[in-house]
């Protein structure tokens, strides 16, 4: 069961998944979040909350490298897991999606300039939890995943919560959702993780607001599902 990363056609296979219209910069030290005082982060910042001593655990394509989320060391990136079955052991992002959740998460670059009128990009900007640990689990490659390594990866991060201190766990994509959520493979991992203690944080997907517009896993009550600014910035 396979599902796609990007710009693919929409298909009626449960196991596509679906991140549309999301654009990467070819220099992989400009994948970094939007302002941070968009979202209204950097007055948590400014009063210490910065994500220290929380770790996250990013399940996604991987990461380009450090730069992306501005860690100088590799210190925050404090364990990785390569699920995909292509010989690597390392989690280089093949696609581009993970390095830029990593950084809408956890970049620590200090300074934001952003043209919101133009959505261009000045400098890197400083991301939601800029002092958080990462656990990068690689379950995509540059052309989709499939379920068995999705629902590993989260096997994963709920087995070595305690050992790792993972409090979030996030899932940035969507799959077509079924009538009842619970009969979902995937839905029932995150389930699992929710009743381990670990907050999953999710896509509400690309297609909405319209009914039935949330996808899997976001349709799972229990998670946090996440839509895009509804704002003329930019585009999600």
């Amino acid at each position: 069961m396979r599902f796609e990363l990007a710009s693919a056609p929409k298909s009626a296979d449960r196991g596509y998944f679906a991140i549309d219209n999301v654009h990467f910069y070819k220099d992989p030290g400009h994948m970094s979040a939007y302002l941070a005082m968009q979202t209204g982060a950097n007055n948590l910042h400014q009063q210490g909350s910065t994500g220290q001593g929380m770790n996250i655990a990013i399940l996604d394509t991987g990461s380009f490298s450090n730069e992306s989320i501005g860690a100088e060391d590799d210190n925050r990136i404090i364990d990785t897991l390569n699920l995909l079955d292509d010989g690597r052991t390392d989690v280089l992002d093949l696609h581009g999606h993970g390095s830029h959740v990593a950084s809408v998460i956890a970049s620590s670059y200090a300074s934001s300039e952003f043209d919101l009128t133009r959505c261009t990009r000045q400098v890197n900007a400083q991301g939601m939890a800029p002092e958080a640990g990462l656990v990068l689990v690689c379950a995509f490659d540059d052309l989709g995943g499939n379920y068995m390594d999705v629902i590993a990866g989260i096997d994963y991060v709920v087995n070595n919560a305690e050992a790792l201190n993972l409090r979030v766990l996030n899932l940035s994509y969507g799959a077509q959702s079924r009538p009842y959520y619970w009969d979902d493979l995937l839905n029932q991992a995150v389930m699992k993780a929710w009743q381990a203690g670990i907050v999953a944080v999710t896509s509400a997907g690309n297609t909405g607001p319209v009914p039935g517009s949330v996808t899997v896993p976001g349709n799972v009550p229990y998670a946090i599902s996440v839509g895009a600014d509804p704002g003329g910035f930019c585009q999600a």
